[in-house]
């Protein structure tokens, strides 16, 4: 700031004719309005602002990397640049629209759904959308909506939620086996503990709404390709607020399956005020169950006992006792 200043007055005092009274010159050329004299001002404003700009760049918020095709919503093109500008058509071309915010990618069933919202700067008239190479018109599974930006159109509403994806990247591990029998605990030097399942941790955003936990499971859950012998993976979540050294514990879930193909979840946490629900459970294939206390183990190695939080027990349901939770995968498991 101070070395623009410092420009500004110079340029002022060259173009009053200073450099005709610090070196003495006579003429008009470099006198105070002469043809010289703004010249010589210009070249020092042109020269100190290049100077200013490589020396000190302007002001950014640092926003981290660029997000190019975030998830998988295949919007090939569609760049999400945080602090980005926001393109705009002068004339009639062919663009793609910069993603919003992140989308929303969720699993419903086996499906994959994605919400995204696309933007340009000012009122467009949009025409001949198209994804990929196909117009969107003729996609049976894509459900858009349009805006074209001008003083009292209606705001969208097909969108109304905005979140954050955080791929962990993380796996959950089973029970480490023997390759001779698949049953028998595989421990280096006898330590057991090693070849028990691991926790994973995540941690949310500041006081979300909702926080949504994914689950994978890409060779499926199966038992030798058998596809009526279902097989059960029980899931123990406790959660804790920040500082808190207390965790509460969730019912302990079971999903279950007999095939080979991908199968996906989702956890939805919902923070809500009316935590009313009736749950009901998957009849084969899903979230089959939810207990709110499971038995520790007590041959070697022994294990904890799981207790849900109280929250999750009422007069109807005694402790040890089997709750019936989620319809299937991808809904809401509670509120």
């Amino acid at each position: 700031m101070i070395a623009a200043i410092g420009i500004t007055l110079l340029t002022g005092a060259i173009a009053g004719g200073g450099i005709a009274k610090a070196f003495g010159l006579s003429g008009k050329a470099f006198a105070a309005g002469g043809l010289g004299a703004y010249a010589a001002a210009a070249g020092v404003s042109l020269v100190g602002s290049l100077l200013l700009s490589s020396l000190v760049p302007p002001p950014t918020v640092s926003t981290g990397k660029t997000i190019s095709n975030a998830g998988a919503s295949s919007a090939e093109g569609n760049i999400l640049e945080p602090n980005g500008p926001v393109q705009r058509a002068l004339g009639q071309r062919k663009m793609f629209p910069p993603l919003a915010g992140e989308p929303l990618i969720y699993f419903d069933g086996p499906d994959e759904v994605v919400e995204a919202i696309f933007v340009l700067a000012g009122p467009h008239l949009i025409s001949d959308i198209r994804v990929g190479a196909a117009a969107i018109e003729g996609l049976s599974n894509v459900e858009f909506e349009t805006r074209e930006g001008w003083p009292g159109d209606p705001p969208i509403s097909m969108v109304k939620r905005q979140s954050r994806t955080e791929p962990l990247q993380s796996e959950l591990c089973g029970f480490t086996v023997s390759a001779d029998d698949g049953l028998t605990l595989e421990s280096p030097a006898g330590d057991f503990s090693a070849a028990l399942p691991q926790p994973a941790t995540l941690a949310s955003r500041e006081a979300p709404d909702e926080q949504w936990l994914r689950l994978i499971w890409p060779g499926g859950i199966n038992r030798n390709a058998s596809d009526t012998s279902f097989l059960r993976v029980p899931l123990g979540i406790r959660i804790r607020r920040v500082g808190n050294a207390d965790w509460i514990n969730l019912p302990e879930m079971h999903f279950a399956a007999a095939t080979q193909r991908q199968m996906r979840a989702t956890i939805p946490l919902v923070w809500v005020a009316d935590a009313a629900l009736t749950p009901s459970a998957a009849p084969t294939e899903g979230w089959v169950e939810a207990h709110i206390s499971a038995p520790a183990q007590t041959l070697s190695p022994t294990s904890e006992p799981w207790a849900a939080d109280p929250y999750f027990d009422d007069a109807q349901v005694t402790p040890g006792s089997m709750r019936a939770m989620s319809a299937r995968p991808g809904s809401r498991i509670w509120r």
